[in-house]
């Protein structure tokens, strides 16, 4: 099912992404608007303590097998997500 979502673009800078699904799974394109928002301050998703800083724990050799990066909360150090990055 395909819906629009709304522009929003009231002085802050905003990008346009391509979203593709519909009802039964198939490609169909949509789009959504990613707003920039340094006014707000997110919260952790197992304590719900503001999170000024995010904690971040790096293994790897960045520039030949490339950096796991894990981030957590530094409030109750509970994981909050993993990125992995490959420079080749």
């Amino acid at each position: 099912m395909m819906g629009r979502l709304p522009q929003v673009n009231a002085g802050r800078h905003s990008t346009a992404l391509l979203i593709q699904e519909d009802v039964m799974g198939a490609s169909q394109a949509s789009s959504m608007t990613i707003v920039k928002r340094n006014d707000l301050t997110p919260l952790c998703c197992h304590c719900s303590k503001e999170l000024t800083e995010v904690y971040a724990k790096t293994s790897g050799v960045p520039f030949i097998a490339g950096k796991n990066s894990m981030f957590f909360c530094p409030h109750c150090m509970k994981v909050l997500g993993f990125a992995q990055s490959r420079m080749i």
